[in-house]
Order: C-alpha cells, then sequence, then structure tokens
C-alpha cells in the first residue's frame, strides 16, 4: 500500500489568536444564579449575587481592556525609545525640541 499523501499546514502566522484564560465569565454566571436564587429565598443571596457579578464583569472588562493594549515598539538599540518608524522621519527622543515661533512669549 502506498503511504497517503500529506496535506499541506497552514503557515503559523494564520493560528487565531485566542483571549487569556480566567474566571471572571464563571464569577459572572455564579452571580447570576444567586441572585435568581436570592430572589426566590432570601435577601442576603442576592445582595451576594450581585457583588459576585459585579466584580466578575469588572474583572472581565478589565481582562479584556488589557487585552487590547498597544505594546510599545523599541528602538534600533533595544534600550526602549521610538519605535525605528519615528527615527526615519527625523524625530529622536533624545535630541532637544526646537523652540516654537508665535507662541505666547514671542507676541
Amino acid at each position: 500500500m502506498e503511504p497517503l499523501p500529506r496535506e499541506p499546514r497552514a503557515p503559523a502566522a494564520a493560528a487565531v489568536e485566542a483571549p487569556a484564560p480566567t474566571l471572571a465569565p464563571a464569577a459572572v454566571a455564579a452571580g447570576a444564579a444567586l441572585v435568581g436564587y436570592g430572589i426566590v429565598t432570601n435577601v442576603a443571596f442576592v445582595v451576594l449575587g450581585v457583588v459576585l457579578l459585579g466584580g466578575g464583569l469588572a474583572a472581565w472588562i478589565a481582562a479584556l481592556r488589557h487585552e487590547h493594549e498597544p505594546v510599545l515598539e523599541r528602538g534600533p538599540s533595544g534600550a526602549g525609545g521610538p519605535p525605528d518608524e519615528a527615527l526615519e522621519h527625523g524625530s529622536r527622543s533624545d535630541e532637544p525640541s526646537a523652540p516654537q515661533k508665535g507662541g505666547a512669549a514671542h507676541g
């Protein structure tokens, strides 16, 4: 028998980005369940559920916002500073900026 031909693999760049694992969705679900249980039984469960739901929702939103923060690129030296594109346009962070004309001091 002949071996089956291999299928081409997708390049690594085409990988799907997945969000970081977090317990926030479980906290939101547990909080909602406690609110529902508390409506039927006792107000204390409602209060606990609202606190858990609010905390879980805040943590979930914070995790999502943190995921989409821009990443600062390093300059050519690798020691921080402006990205390489900023250096191509003539702006450097270690050079003093020229005084601006037409300001309040120049009347």
